[in-house]
């Protein structure tokens, strides 16, 4: 019989019976003991966590050149894109999707390199050091070749939010040349 209080002598005696929902000699919700209390363990027991991807990793320690290549991404929407294009002639466009894709239309000035492309890579060194706006068609792709070139070394990285379908839906200016 549960008595209303935080633990419970039944349920901290027999553990077998009430699994995952004594934790630290408390009665707990099964929801927090099942997927919470690993971590909680983690923390107490001093060991690293990791909470977020989106979390900006601290260089403390790291060289310039360390830092330099440590790539902050900046999101940003299709006017923040455009506007970007329009005031920097160093911003290099670059487009990840297939050639197909890229044939129906693609924001002008831009650089197709495949992402599924084997080179992916290889051909992406040609703009280091330099800024670069990526996307794709929603930002799928774009975002796998964002992990794929951390440590890589750009000036800046941007990231078109939602891609190039989010550009057309704002009625920006599409290219098939």
């Amino acid at each position: 019989m549960n008595t209303g209080r935080f633990f419970d002598e039944q349920t901290y005696q027999s553990p077998e019976r009430n699994a995952g929902r004594k934790l630290f000699g408390m009665q707990t919700h099964s929801f927090f003991a099942h997927a919470c209390a690993p971590f909680l363990g983690l923390l107490i027991a001093g060991a690293p966590v990791a909470l977020t991807a989106a979390e900006p990793l601290n260089p403390v320690g790291a060289s310039n050149e360390q830092k330099q290549k440590m790539n902050t991404v900046v999101n940003v929407t299709p006017a923040e894109a455009e506007g970007l294009i329009t005031s920097s002639k160093e911003i290099v466009v670059v487009d990840v999707r297939t050639q197909e894709e890229f044939a129906e239309g693609h924001i002008a000035g831009a650089q197709n390199v495949n992402f599924n492309s084997p080179s992916f890579l290889e051909k992406m060194k040609a703009f280091e050091g330099r800024e670069v706006l990526l996307h794709c068609a929603s930002g799928g792709r774009s975002s796998r070749a964002l992990a794929a070139l951390s440590g890589k070394s750009f000036a800046k990285l941007y990231h078109l939010n939602k891609g190039f379908n989010a550009w057309v839906e704002a009625g920006k200016p599409v290219s098939t040349k």
